[in-house]
């Protein structure tokens, strides 16, 4: 994910809540998620809560905590269980997007884009709150992954919660984006259904409208922009 800039426009923070739809983050793995996160602190930057110990599941023995860059964009520290090290980034781990309605969102995700379902479950409003800041009755996470690299995309649904769409415009600070490689970008695009941003590449909206970047696989003769 790169950083972007837009002058001269007017703006609108677009950080958000966790439960909202069209909410993102981003996490990296770190090998003392306490000793980052007091770095993070001592520096004046804040966080949506302490750092966690994951007490079930599959990421049990895991700590967690949401750090928040300047502009309120989140950015998960995950340190695994077992795991210690020096308090510094260590890799990055996946990318999550907060969703209306899991069903349609796989429907998008498995069934148009063609990634592959890694695994599904529903956690407990309680188990989640201290990490993210906000308690639902609910939470259900599902892991998918891209074919060829097995990159980790994360997407919740917040259940028993009022949510509201947080999806924002490419200029508003703490707005963010995914940008995939595909065989053909502009086939792709035609057959989901999407647009081009303001550089021509072409996009599509998931189903809460978050901007997924369509650009050509490494090593493609496709030009990235037609």
């Amino acid at each position: 994910m790169a950083a972007r800039t837009a002058p001269r426009i007017e703006r609108h923070p677009a950080s958000s809540r966790p439960c909202d739809p069209g909410f993102a983050h981003l996490c990296l793995y770190t090998g003392d998620a306490q000793g980052l996160f007091d770095r993070l602190h001592r520096n004046g930057f804040r966080s949506r809560g302490p750092v966690v110990t994951v007490s079930a599941g599959p990421h049990a023995g895991a700590k967690a905590v949401y750090t928040l860059d300047p502009d309120g964009f989140a950015v998960e520290l995950y340190q695994r269980a077992g795991e210690n090290g020096p308090p510094e980034v260590t890799g990055f781990f996946h990318h999550g997007l907060t969703v209306r309605d899991m069903e349609a969102t796989l429907a998008f995700w498995l069934g148009a884009l063609g990634v592959e379902l890694e695994s599904r479950g529903v956690r407990a409003g309680a188990a989640v709150a201290p990490v993210v800041g906000v308690e639902p009755e609910s939470m259900e996470a599902v892991f998918v992954s891209l074919p060829r690299d097995r990159t980790p995309i994360e997407l919740f649904e917040y259940r028993g919660i009022e949510r509201h769409p947080a999806t924002a415009r490419d200029e508003d600070p703490a707005s963010s984006r995914l940008a995939l490689r595909v065989a053909d970008p502009e086939a792709l695009r035609e057959r989901i259904g999407g647009d081009h941003d303001r550089h021509g590449t072409p996009r599509v909206p998931t189903p809460d409208g978050y901007p997924v970047l369509l650009l050509p696989a490494a090593g493609s003769r496709i030009p990235a922009h037609r």
